[in-house]
């Protein structure tokens, strides 16, 4: 009985918890950096009393903001989108990395940095397209009287394998430009601008909109599909609708910062951890909070660290998600 009111407690006191962090990890993030910006910059900031042409202002409107923005709108999107995919495909491994649409946007969005102007828009639709066409394909290659969720696990990660191999060819034939990339090929948000994150926010809403109004079919689906259909459900067209709110989200991310690693398969077993959160709505909701509040964080530190110089956000994620994917593989083993 009293581990029952220590889980309900979590439960109650997350929004509090995740609050707490996110205001602490958003003054840490606009305070540190390679230039650290005085408390007093950071109240005016916040109060609106801040001269616009002093220095602090400059970096905190022009440089941090939109990076710190990015890093919400990432991290909420690839939390959200990994427990889309986990729920789908019946399996706790399962995420935007592993199945293969990150690979897909990221290949796309390489490509457009390299070849073509990287103008506002112009990566997210790259990326977008990337990860789409990604999905479509995988999803073929795991049709089989409908999607088999092992299937599409393998051909996600031959995918991702492929797209890989040809991010890594395209950079060796372009060595001169590949300076200017590189850091997306692990995740950064140091390109990050105002303009980009206004042309993925239209996107970044969509995605997240038709993630919240067909959790109720995620929660059905997850009964499996001859108890879903015997319910009503069109199995399918809720299959496919998940499946592009979950490449949606997953190419915000790619286009914002490349290839963040981990964040879609480590939060949402966190958010678990503290509780079970009821529902695939709440799960959704509290995944995206504590994604945002993650990736902020991991920025927030790679570019703290070791300043002036800059670890990527990407590298930061990896060292956190990698651990853990151990800790959940090793779990599921000792439940064998």
């Amino acid at each position: 009985m009293s581990c029952w009111r220590n889980i309900s407690g979590a439960i109650k006191i997350f929004p509090i918890l995740v609050s707490a962090a996110f205001f602490a990890v958003l003054v840490y993030s606009l305070k540190t950096g390679s230039v650290e910006v005085s408390w007093s910059s950071i109240a005016e900031f916040f109060s609106g009393t801040d001269d616009p042409f002093s220095a602090d202002s400059m970096i905190l409107r022009e440089l941090r903001m939109p990076r710190i923005l990015a890093a919400i709108i990432s991290g909420a999107a690839l939390a959200v989108s990994g427990v889309i995919l986990q729920g789908l495909l019946h399996n706790d491994l399962a995420s935007p990395g592993v199945v293969g649409v990150s690979a897909g946007g990221g290949l796309a969005g390489l490509t457009a940095i390299l070849f073509f102007s990287a103008t506002p828009g112009t990566v997210v639709l790259a990326s977008f397209s990337g990860a789409i066409i990604c999905a479509a394909v995988i999803c073929l290659l795991a049709w089989k009287n409908g999607i088999d969720p092992l299937r599409l696990i393998l051909a996600g990660v031959a995918l991702s394998a492929l797209c890989g191999a040809a991010g890594s060819a395209i950079l060796s034939l372009n060595s001169e430009k590949a300076g200017s990339v590189i850091s997306f090929t692990v995740g950064t948000f140091s390109l990050c601008r105002t303009e980009d994150v206004a042309s993925v926010f239209p996107v970044f809403l969509a995605g997240m909109l038709l993630a919240l109004f067909f959790a109720r079919h995620l929660d059905i689906l997850m009964l499996g599909d001859e108890t879903a259909a015997s319910l009503g459900l069109n199995v399918e067209f809720s299959r496919t609708m998940l499946m592009l709110s979950a490449v949606l989200l997953a190419s915000c991310a790619v286009s914002l910062a490349g290839l963040l690693g981990f964040v879609g398969l480590v939060i949402p077993h966190a958010v678990r951890l503290i509780g079970n959160s009821g529902n695939s709505c709440r799960l959704m909701l509290r995944s995206a909070s504590a994604g945002a509040v993650l990736v902020m964080l991991c920025d927030a530190v790679g570019r703290s660290v070791a300043a002036p110089a800059e670890i990527p956000a990407g590298v930061v994620t990896a060292l956190i998600g990698a651990p853990f994917f151990l800790y959940i593989l090793m779990k599921k083993g000792r439940a064998l």
